[in-house]
């Protein structure tokens, strides 16, 4: 029975595809290959969509969205005469312009340029179509052009990194050096883990005699990057109709990114089975699973993505690229899984996964990071330490590693290395009221009473209604012999706390002394 039902499976398979073939007109392009697709869903949109333009072939829409399911499943070529009858139909009509720009910047820039300006000329506030169109003119060698263009879309939407990266470029082909770092700066202020950015921004300060700093991007340039997408509804409504395996992976990925998790469970869990053999896959439902608290699933998925790699055949994971590919899986599965364990307070298991993590990728910051942050909870003091200092060596810029390294620090009652830490922090974050708090207080310890006074007052400036500040700076006046000015910093606190046990304690006392 069983291998019956795989037949008439195939046979339906077979019958749909076919009756695509059959019916459509010969004017209609056809791509190759449709007679080999399996996928259901797949060969009813084609059908569906080939239907509708015989019905009406004259309709630009029939012909664009036609070309809109060429296009995403591949058959560019296919694609491109569709949008192209669509465009010769209603020249006016922006976004079959810009899908026609879309599907040729790369393999055709002269044509896309041409394709573009009448885009912008019809619908001049896309910001999209002019980082588009920048492309294809810097293929063509109009560089200026590209500038131009990419400026608009900056104008248009500040938020879009990949403007600012761009020019970035450009102004570093054109040896604008002090142009370029200001780009790339920008576009990392907006996308922080951007690899292409670190990578550029490297050139830079090496050209700018910047040597340390460009180490320091270049490590993080060997990081998987991470960015936000830019502003393109008419993008995300072609990847909408995507129904192979690909493009529900690509709108997982894409939920991940946007924090949508419930949202990228569902598109992932349309193509997950038993049989699933594609290690990404697993690996971004079990992401989209920690995210959503469903721990059990995620744990269950994230082990499925290391089976499904070590059956991978050896033959083919032989190339530099495959391996690297498997590698980055293998290290966000136990990165993922150490998190997991760490939340559901596992610790050993979590710094287990973490140590095999690092195995793989020791200059992998994050989860040093991690790990010290599981060792601290663990009571493992000097480990801890250990394990930020690490992830400081690699990337001292990361003011949040500086913090954590404070804490265990000051935890462990360490007042000096502390303050050490807390002051590098401090010079990047002037208003960080905890590392300008226990700053200040490192000193009283050890009654530096100028510079803790010092600090306390920078807080105040910043947040008047700090009581632990008003508390710190009235035992500094008290140790002074200032008794009036010690009673009105604890009558502050009383006013902003009036149960506040130890200032009414302080009052008492200071009565008495006076």
């Amino acid at each position: 029975m069983k291998c019956f039902a795989v037949i008439s499976i195939q046979c339906t398979i077979f019958f749909v595809v076919t009756s695509v073939c059959l019916v459509a007109k010969d004017w209609i392009p056809q791509p190759h290959g449709l007679l080999k697709i399996s996928n259901l869903k797949l060969s009813e949109s084609i059908k569906t969509a080939q239907n509708t333009l015989q019905k009406a072939p004259e309709d630009a829409n029939a012909w664009g969205n036609l070309a809109k399911v060429y296009h995403i499943h591949g058959w560019e070529a296919e694609a491109i005469q569709c949008y192209r009858r669509a465009t010769e139909i209603v020249p006016t009509e922006f976004r079959w312009l810009y899908y026609l720009g879309l599907i040729t910047y790369k393999t055709n820039p002269k044509e896309a340029a041409n394709t573009f300006a009448k885009a912008v000329s019809i619908n001049p506030k896309y910001p999209a179509v002019y980082v588009y169109y920048a492309y294809a003119l810097r293929s063509t060698g109009r560089l200026k052009g590209a500038e131009q263009q990419l400026k608009r879309a900056k104008e248009l939407d500040p938020s879009n990194p990949f403007s600012d990266l761009w020019l970035g470029e450009l102004a570093l082909a054109d040896m604008r050096f002090n142009d370029a770092r200001k780009h790339l700066q920008s576009a990392l202020n907006l996308n922080p883990k951007q690899s292409e950015a670190h990578a550029v921004m490297a050139q830079v300060d090496l050209a700018l005699g910047n040597k340390v700093s460009a180490y320091q991007h270049a490590i993080v340039a060997r990081q998987p990057t991470q960015h936000t997408e830019m502003n393109d509804p008419l993008w995300l409504q072609l990847m909408d109709i995507g129904v192979t395996s690909r493009w529900f992976v690509e709108r997982g990925k894409r939920c991940i990114g946007n924090g949508n998790f419930e949202r990228a469970v569902t598109e992932l869990s349309t193509i997950i089975s038993a049989a699933q053999e594609d290690p990404e896959v697993w690996l971004n439902y079990g992401i989209a699973l920690f995210h959503t608290k469903e721990y059990s699933k995620a744990v269950a998925a994230l082990e499925s993505t290391l089976t499904v790699i070590e059956k991978t055949d050896e033959m083919q994971a032989k190339t530099p690229k495959k391996l690297d590919e498997l590698n980055y899986l293998k290290v966000q599965s136990h990165y993922h899984l150490g998190r997991i364990y760490y939340d559901t307070g596992r610790l050993s298991k979590a710094i287990s996964n973490y140590q095999q993590a690092i195995q793989i990728k020791p200059d992998f910051t994050e989860v040093h990071s991690r790990l010290g942050m599981t060792y601290w909870k663990a009571d493992r003091f000097d480990e801890a330490v250990a394990q930020y200092k690490k992830a400081i060596e690699i990337f001292p810029l990361n003011i949040e590693f500086h913090q954590n390294l404070a804490g265990i620090y000051w935890q462990g009652k360490m007042y000096d290395q502390a303050a050490e830490e807390y002051e590098i922090v401090i010079k990047h974050d002037p208003l960080n009221e905890q590392a300008l708090y226990r700053t200040g207080l490192a000193f009283l310890k050890k009654d530096m009473l100028d510079e803790a006074l010092s600090y306390f007052q920078q807080i105040l400036s910043i947040n008047p209604k700090n009581t632990f500040v008003h508390g710190a700076m009235g035992i500094i006046f008290y140790k002074r012999g200032q008794w009036q000015k010690a009673i009105d910093e604890f009558q502050q606190v009383l006013r902003l706390e009036p149960n506040n046990q130890h200032a009414q304690k302080m009052l008492e006392q200071l009565e008495l002394s006076r």
